[in-house]
């Protein structure tokens, strides 16, 4: 679970070593579906808010699916949920705010896993038996904040951008895949059992508390119950863990402390997750208020390390009230025992900002009251949370649900790891340390260059038309790449119009790839004429060197549309009552053969005299008539309007609704239904209409069914 301090459709995403579809849960016009417009963010070229979301969702599953190897799909059950329908997204302690989750559906043990006695989670048992054990059925469900940035959760709003530094959807979404894969424990904390017993990521932990380290499932219940709550009492450790740790984590820069003329020692501290550079130093000035959750006067700080404490406000809030007073660095003390990590994450400072404990800060206060405070960043000689065993957990002393245990620890150097518990920057975009430990999990992983092309929005495949789509290229080797030749091609007389973000050609040159890098690039393809049957992408990389472990190139394919059978249907009240809501309920079914997509569909009341009367509810705005994404084969929606029938009402009114769609429609003389309702209660219904919709999807798309 993925919080801001932190706690940690149907769209199909096709990856160059594995799969990964998202089934859209959420409803017409919410999350994945939302029609609101934006405008662009970073590389996300897509104008509706749901459109981005979708986007963010591809880009997610790319990225991992370049970095595993599976020949079995990964589904994923994702929506986008208000508190009203999850409680997990109340927003009352804001500095605590749950941006997403995830949970495996189900797990299974069988003779020829690794280990015959672990419950592996159904997404990696599938890739390991290479079938499916429980068909097109999700192995991974995922929910996300709806409410972030509105008025029911006043932070920060999500972030769609693809190639932006900070808190972004992207970020969160690949945090909590790596949740479904199997970077959780089954461990009750309250109890120290395991839940349908001990999970792969189980099997990894270590108790280093005893001079010999052991594996915590051989710990017994009482001191696993210990070890939830016991910071610095468990690693997580593998082969592929150790031996890639090097690579993520350095030297812990350490916190000097002196008061007056006397060394005081090291502190304890976490880094937050706005933090600049852990350099420099200089004396410490308490804040006025001291929680700065208030304006501090201008230059008040000038030159000096703020010294604020917990509470009352966002952490952010805080830190950026006391550069804007003059402070070069940011200290705050806990106001309970231990260390969490304090986010969110952007804007990211130009200081330093960490936490020390409560102890310290009361130390420090009272060294104030009659003499001088300094704090110094110095290079430390302890590698960053990790021992010669492995890389410590998450186990506050406060145990936190969802985040204990199933989180490296905070405060990883030189930057945070994709599985911190906390929402963090990422500029690489990187898998980091938990591809190691899923490697020791079981799961197979690309450790080359690898790429994957994904077809970037629902738009259906057409002679002529213009697609895009979204090509990730990632170093995964150890060893910086001089060059990388990218190239994208398609069937026929194909071409690739635009390349943006990575590189701008087709084919192009990314240069000089360090390890870890990963880049994203968005190419608009023109389908050529005369194609039947699948319409397959393929991206094709080719370095300046070559290694064994590299993934080369990736397909998707998507077949040329065909066309889908709409039927609309529109039901009203059985009479209009004065001073009450009239409710008009329209039905949009698609009776295949194959999906329908950019379905738009509007609904209209018009009074027997002929004026327009004014509804509320979907797609009742007479001058923009709405769009519906994609219906699959068999999927039926509601759409809801609503009349506030007036005091006097004497007469008849019809409820109009019409329909039509992206691509041809061979029977338009069904396009529209209607209702028709008298203020004495009798009611009479119009025909109704069929529509077919010519669509492509990516072929493994399902939404729930109505």
């Amino acid at each position: 679970m993925r919080a801001l301090a932190i706690v940690a459709c149907l769209v199909a995403v096709e990856a160059g070593a594995s799969d990964f579809v998202i089934q859209n849960s959420n409803r017409p016009f919410k999350g994945f579906n939302d029609r609101t417009p934006v405008e662009p963010s970073g590389l996300n070229f897509a104008t509706t808010r749901g459109g981005q979301a979708q986007l963010v969702f591809r880009a997610a599953g790319a990225i991992w699916g370049a970095t595993l190897r599976s020949n079995t799909p990964i589904y994923v059950d994702a929506a986008f949920a208000t508190q009203g329908e999850d409680s997990a997204f109340g927003c009352k302690d804001k500095n605590r705010v749950v941006l997403g989750f995830a949970r495996r559906t189900g797990s299974m043990k069988d003779p020829s896993f690794p280990n015959p006695d672990t419950q592996y989670p159904y997404a990696l048992a599938n890739a390991l038996a290479g079938k499916s054990f429980i068909g097109t059925r999700a192995s991974i469900y995922t929910r996300f904040n709806a409410d972030l940035g509105t008025k029911p959760c006043p932070v920060f709003p999500w972030d769609f951008s693809l190639d932006e530094n900070g808190d972004t959807l992207l970020s969160t979404i690949l945090h909590e895949l790596g949740h479904g894969l199997g970077f959780s424990s089954s461990m009750i904390a309250e109890s120290g059992d395991f839940f349908e017993g001990t999970t792969p990521f189980d099997d990894l932990v270590w108790d280093v508390t005893t001079p010999s380290p052991q594996t915590w499932y051989t710990s017994g219940y009482e001191r696993r119950v210990e070890l939830a709550t016991k910071p610095g009492g468990t690693v997580l450790s593998g082969p592929a863990i150790k031996r890639d740790t090097p690579r993520y984590l350095g030297y812990q820069p350490a916190l000097r402390l002196t008061l007056g003329e006397a060394d005081a020692g090291l502190l304890e501290f976490a880094p937050g997750a706005f933090s600049g550079e852990l350099v420099g130093g200089g004396v410490i000035a308490p804040t006025d208020p001291l929680d700065a959750c208030k304006d501090l006067a201008k230059g008040s700080l000038t030159g000096k390390f703020a010294l604020i404490d917990r509470g009352d406000c966002l952490f952010v809030e805080k830190a950026a009230r006391a550069v804007d007073a003059g402070a070069i660095g940011i200290v705050v003390a806990n106001n309970e025992a231990g260390l969490v990590q304090m986010a969110p994450s952007s804007p990211v400072l130009d200081v330093p900002a960490v936490m020390i404990t409560k102890a310290a800060g009361a130390t420090i206060r009272t060294q104030l009251t009659t003499g001088t405070a300094e704090v110094d960043f110095i290079l430390g000689t302890k590698r960053s949370n990790a021992n010669e065993t492995g890389v410590y957990l998450y186990t506050p002393n406060a145990l936190e649900p969802g985040s204990s245990v199933s989180h490296f620890n905070t405060g990883s150097y030189p930057r945070a790891l994709l599985m911190q518990p906390a929402s963090v920057p990422s500029t690489l975009l990187n898998t980091d340390l938990t591809a190691s430990a899923l490697a020791d999990m079981g799961w197979s992983v690309v450790n080359g260059l690898t790429v994957s092309v994904v077809k970037a929005l629902e738009a259906p495949v057409t002679q002529g038309s213009e697609q895009q789509y979204l090509v990730v290229v990632i170093n995964r080797r150890t060893t910086p790449i001089d060059s990388v030749n990218v190239a994208l091609t398609g069937p026929g007389s194909t071409s690739v119009l635009s390349f943006e973000g990575g590189c701008t050609a087709n084919p192009c040159v990314l240069t000089s790839m360090r390890p870890g890098a990963t880049a994203l690039i968005i190419a608009t393809v023109k389908a050529g004429a005369g194609l039947t049957g699948d319409f397959d992408i393929t991206a094709t990389v080719s370095p300046s060197t070559a290694d064994a472990e590299d993934n080369l190139t990736d397909t998707t394919s998507q077949p040329i549309a065909s066309g889908g059978d709409l039927k609309i249907a529109v039901a009203g009240p059985e009479k209009l009552e004065p001073e009450k809501d009239a409710v008009f309920v329209t039905t949009i079914t698609n009776a295949g053969p194959s999906t329908a997509t950019e379905v738009t569909a509007q609904v209209t009341l018009t009074a027997a005299d002929g004026s327009q009367l004014t509804l509320t509810g979907d797609c009742t705005d007479p001058a923009t008539p709405c769009v519906l994404t994609q219906l699959a084969s068999g999927e039926k929606w509601e759409i809801s309007t609503t009349f506030a029938v007036p005091k006097d009402w004497k007469q008849k009114a019809t409820a109009t609704s019409t329909v039509s769609s992206f691509t041809p429609d061979p029977d338009t003389a069904n396009n529209i239904a209607s209702s028709s309702v008298d203020k004495a209660g009798c009611t009479a219904t119009g025909g109704e209409a069929m529509v077919w919709l010519a669509l492509v999807v990516a072929g493994l798309v399902a939404r729930r069914r109505g």
